[in-house]
C-alpha cells in the first residue's frame, strides 16, 4: 500500500480480482473532500481505491461526469402498498411492527428512486400510531445482498398524526380510540414506558409485543421522534430526559427554531422533513432549456430584463460571500421570481411562501451552523422534485456545497449506523455509486449510471434527455 495525499484514499487490503475503474472529472467523497479528477476502484462489489492518478483494470472513461456514493432516503414508506398509512390498526401502540418485512423493493416509486440515485431507504411504519413499530435501512434494488436493518430504531409519532379523524366518545368504533389531541399522543408515550419500566423494576413478565420498549430503555435501541415543529422537538427531548432514553433522533423535521441549541447540546441527530407541505407547490411541466429574456413562454413570466436581473442577483450573492456551483442562465431558473426549474421537465414555485414559511431547505443551514448531525429525506413521492433537488435548493439557501452533498451520502449513513458499509467513497465500502454527467449540484445534472454493490442497475439510453 502506497503513501497519498490527504485527498486521495488508499488501496485496501481487499483482494482486487478483476477490476473495473471509473475515470470522472471529480469524485465527490462525501466527508466535504473532492479529487479531480479521479479514478474510482470497484471490485467485488466493494469500493477498492479512490486516487486522483490513473489505476489498473478496465478502464470506463466517463469525461467531464461527476460521481458520489449512492443516496440515501433517510425516512421514507417507498416500498409499502399502504405507504405512510401502513400501520393504520385498531391499536394506538404498535411497537412490534416491521415494515421492512413488507418491504417490495420492485414497486415503481422504489424504481424512481433507484433511477434518481437513491441506492438506500429508511423504511418507516407510518405516522397513525403513536408507537409506531420498527424502522430500518433497506436497498433500492431487489437483487441487493446487503442485509436489511429490520430492527434499527423505534418510530415515536408526536404530533397531531395518530389523532387524526379520531373523536371523543364512548362509541365502539374504530375512530373513537385514544388519541384525539396532542395530550393524549404524549400520554400515550408516557403510560407505555412508565408501564414497561414498572414491569422490569417488580420483575413482573413483559408482553412480547413489549419487548422493543424494553430495548429502547436498554439503550440498545434508537428512537426515530417523529417532530416536525419546534414543539413537537422539546416535547420529544423532555420525554427522553424523563424516561431515561439513551439513543435519540428526530425525524420529519421542518421547522427548527430554538430547538438547534439543545439538539446540538444532547447530541441528537436530525432527519428533516420531506418538500410535501403546501409551501412547496410542485408542478410537472414541459422540459426547458435555458433561461433568456425570452424564457416566458410555456408558463414562465420571468418576463424582459431577465439577464441585468440575474447579474444583479449574482452581485449580491457575491458581496454576501455566497457562492453557487450554478451559472447565470441556471441562477435565473433557481431564483427569478414565480417559477423556478430545479431539473429539466420540472417547475417548483419558490416565490413568497418559500420564503415566508421557513423551508426545509433553510432549516438544514440552521442545523448546520449549530452543528447538528442532519441528513435530507424525501419521505413520500412529490410530483416533480428529487432527493437530490433537497441539496440544491439548500446551497440556494446558503449550505454550503460539500455539507449539501454530506447530507444525502454520509451523514444519514452515520445517522442510521450504516457507514461502514455505505454513504462515502472510500475504500472496503459497497460500491453504491451514481455517475452523474456533471455536477450534481447543477440544476441540468442528472444520474447517467446507478451502481449497487458494483452491478450497474441504472443507465441513462444515450441519445435521451441529452
Amino acid at each position: 500500500m502506497r503513501s497519498c495525499s490527504v485527498l486521495v484514499l488508499v488501496l485496501s487490503l481487499l483482494p482486487l480480482g478483476a477490476q473495473t475503474v471509473y475515470k470522472v472529472a471529480r469524485a465527490h467523497i462525501g466527508n466535504g473532500e473532492s479529487v479531480a479528477p479521479a479514478w474510482v476502484a470497484v471490485a467485488g462489489g466493494r469500493i477498492t481505491a479512490v486516487s486522483k492518478e490513473a489505476l489498473s483494470g478496465e478502464v470506463t472513461d466517463c469525461g467531464s461526469a461527476e460521481i458520489t456514493a449512492g443516496l440515501i432516503d433517510a425516512w421514507s414508506s417507498a416500498g409499502l402498498r399502504n405507504a405512510e398509512n401502513e400501520n393504520e390498526e385498531g391499536s394506538e401502540v404498535t411497537p412490534a411492527m416491521e415494515p421492512t418485512v413488507l418491504y417490495e423493493p420492485g414497486r415503481p416509486e422504489v424504481l424512481r428512486r433507484l433511477q434518481q440515485g437513491i441506492t438506500s431507504l429508511c423504511i418507516h411504519p407510518g405516522t397513525r400510531a403513536v408507537i409506531s413499530g420498527f424502522a430500518g435501512v433497506v436497498s433500492t434494488d431487489d437483487a441487493s445482498k446487503a442485509p436489511r436493518t429490520p430492527r434499527g430504531f423505534l418510530t415515536i409519532v408526536l404530533g397531531l398524526d395518530p389523532a387524526a379523524g379520531n373523536f371523543r366518545g364512548g362509541m365502539n368504533g374504530f375512530y373513537a380510540r385514544r388519541p384525539n389531541s396532542r395530550m393524549g399522543v404524549v400520554y400515550d408515550v408516557r403510560s407505555s414506558f412508565m408501564k414497561v419500566a414498572d414491569d422490569l423494576r417488580t420483575g413482573r413478565a413483559i408482553a412480547t409485543e413489549d419487548l422493543p420498549l424494553v430495548e429502547v430503555l436498554q439503550g440498545r435501541l434508537s428512537v426515530l421522534w417523529y417532530t416536525q415543529t419546534d414543539k413537537e422537538i422539546f416535547t420529544a427531548l423532555r420525554l427522553a430526559e424523563e424516561l431515561g432514553i439513551p439513543r435519540n433522533i428526530c425525524a420529519g423535521v421542518v421547522a427548527v427554531g430554538s430547538s438547534a441549541a439543545e439538539l446540538k447540546a444532547r447530541g441528537v441527530p436530525v432527519l428533516l422533513g420531506s418538500m410535501n407541505w403546501p409551501q412547496y407547490q410542485v408542478a410537472r411541466r414541459g422540459r426547458r432549456g435555458v433561461a433568456d429574456d425570452g424564457h416566458a413562454h410555456q408558463g414562465h413570466s420571468h418576463g424582459a430584463g431577465l439577464t441585468a436581473e440575474v447579474e444583479a442577483r449574482l452581485r449580491a450573492l457575491a458581496e454576501a460571500g455566497m457562492t453557487h456551483p450554478i451559472d447565470t442562465h441556471e441562477e435565473a431558473l433557481f431564483d427569478s421570481g414565480d417559477d423556478c426549474c430545479m431539473a429539466p421537465g420540472v417547475d417548483l414555485d419558490v416565490s413568497s411562501a418559500w420564503k415566508a414559511r421557513a423551508p426545509v431547505t433553510t432549516q438544514a443551514r440552521i442545523l448546520a451552523h449549530a452543528g447538528v448531525a442532519a441528513a435530507f429525506a424525501g419521505g413520500t413521492d412529490l410530483e416533480g422534485a428529487q432527493l437530490i433537488d433537497y441539496a440544491r435548493l439548500a446551497v440556494r439557501d446558503g449550505l454550503d456545497p460539500a455539507r449539501a452533498l454530506s447530507m444525502l451520502t454520509l451523514e444519514p449513513a452515520r445517522i442510521l449506523g450504516v457507514a461502514a458499509h455505505k454513504g462515502s467513497l472510500e475504500a472496503g465500502k459497497d460500491a453504491d455509486l451514481v455517475i452523474w454527467s456533471g455536477n450534481p449540484l447543477r440544476p441540468d445534472s442528472e444520474p447517467r449510471l446507478v451502481l449497487v454493490e458494483g452491478r450497474v442497475v441504472f443507465q441513462k439510453p444515450v441519445g435521451k434527455g441529452g
